[in-house]
């Protein structure tokens, strides 16, 4: 009898740890969705091609300059973009480096640069 617990009990211990490994990431904390905590998001100021830099506007209103590698995913709307495709005033989130001097991704989104949210239709709503 005893026996047939410490299987039961073994087994629905055992069931169970899988389904922890959904429910946090691989350091044990909870998952969090969004950028890292060193991404700056902000507004393109200026993008230099020859230099191979663009300069973000964060939303504290500091200017950060970073460089432009061949490592550097750049996304726009969700789609693989260039250096050449930032404009100014496109909002962007940018992932820097641990020097936090290069980009290793940007991400941008046109419709959050022309005003962001739906228009109405028809003019009544």
């Amino acid at each position: 009898m005893k026996m047939a617990y410490f299987t039961g009990a073994a087994l629905a211990l055992a069931a169970l740890l899988p389904l922890s490994a959904f429910s946090q990431d691989a350091t044990g904390g909870e998952k969090k969705k969004g950028p890292p905590a060193n991404a700056v998001m902000g507004v393109v100021k200026s993008v230099d091609a020859s230099a191979k830099t663009v300069t973000v506007e964060a939303k504290g209103g500091e200017a950060k300059t970073f460089t432009i590698s061949e490592k550097t995913k750049i996304k726009i709307d969700k789609a693989d973009k260039t250096l050449a495709d930032l404009t100014e005033g496109l909002r962007v989130v940018v992932v820097p480096n641990k020097k936090g001097d290069a980009a290793m991704s940007i991400n941008g989104n046109t419709a959050a640069a022309k005003g962001g949210g739906k228009k109405k239709k028809g003019g009544t709503e």
